[in-house]
C-alpha cells in the first residue's frame, strides 16, 4: 500500500521535476486537442475538394456535350449553305418561298 506521506515528501523533494511533468503532460493535452481541431479542419476541407471536384466534372461533361452540339449545328450549317450554293436561282426562289411562308413570316403575322 502507497503510503500518502512517503509520496508528499518525494513531492516536497523533487518539486521541480513534478512541475516540469506536470507542464509537459499539460502541454501535450493541449497540443492534442489542437491535432484534433486541425484533423477537423483537414477532414472538412478535404470533403469540401471533393465535392468542387464532382461539380468540375459534371460540368467538363455538360461542356464536352454542349461543344459536341456545336460542331453537329455548324456541320448542318455549312452542309445547307453548300447544298444552297449549288441551287439556281429558281431552285432558290422556291426554297426561301418555301421556308418563310407567309404565315410563318415576320409581315403575315402584323395583320
Amino acid at each position: 500500500m502507497i503510503n500518502i506521506f512517503v509520496v508528499l515528501r518525494f513531492i516536497k523533494n523533487q518539486w521541480l521535476g513534478f512541475v516540469i511533468a506536470l507542464l509537459w503532460l499539460i502541454a501535450a493535452t493541449v497540443s492534442n486537442m489542437n491535432m484534433k481541431n486541425k484533423i477537423e479542419k483537414l477532414d472538412s476541407i478535404q470533403s469540401n475538394i471533393n465535392k468542387q471536384k464532382v461539380i468540375i466534372d459534371t460540368l467538363y461533361k455538360e461542356n464536352v456535350r454542349v461543344e459536341t452540339r456545336i460542331k453537329i449545328l455548324k456541320q448542318k450549317e455549312y452542309d445547307t449553305i453548300r447544298i444552297i450554293d449549288t441551287m439556281s436561282i429558281s431552285e432558290l426562289q422556291k426554297y426561301f418561298a418555301n421556308r418563310y411562308n407567309k404565315k410563318d413570316s415576320i409581315v403575315g403575322r402584323g395583320r
